[in-house]
């Protein structure tokens, strides 16, 4: 298992539409277990309503951790590179 810690540098955080991006992206991703830790709290990325529990407002730090095959670097980094970008845009 492999971590990175990012920065939600959209305003409004990781809501409903956000959360939902997410976890389309992620569920693609089915061989790799994801998860998002904030505040002491983790949750699975690939449900909805554990995203929305963390409670990642904009401007919040946030760990993303991927736990797979020799590919997990270049999952986090596509899947940090997707909530930096596309989700953002979004969010």
């Amino acid at each position: 298992m492999i971590s990175r810690e990012l920065t939600i540098d959209f305003k409004i955080g990781i809501h409903s539409r956000p959360a939902a991006l997410i976890v389309k992206k992620v569920r693609s991703l089915p061989d790799y277990k994801i998860m998002f830790s904030h505040n002491g709290k983790t949750g699975r990325a690939d449900s909805l309503i554990s995203l929305l529990r963390l409670g990642i407002a904009g401007g919040a730090k946030m760990t993303v951790s991927v736990e797979g095959n020799e590919e997990e670097e270049e999952v986090l980094s596509q899947l940090i590179s997707f909530i930096k970008n596309e989700v953002a845009r979004e969010g």
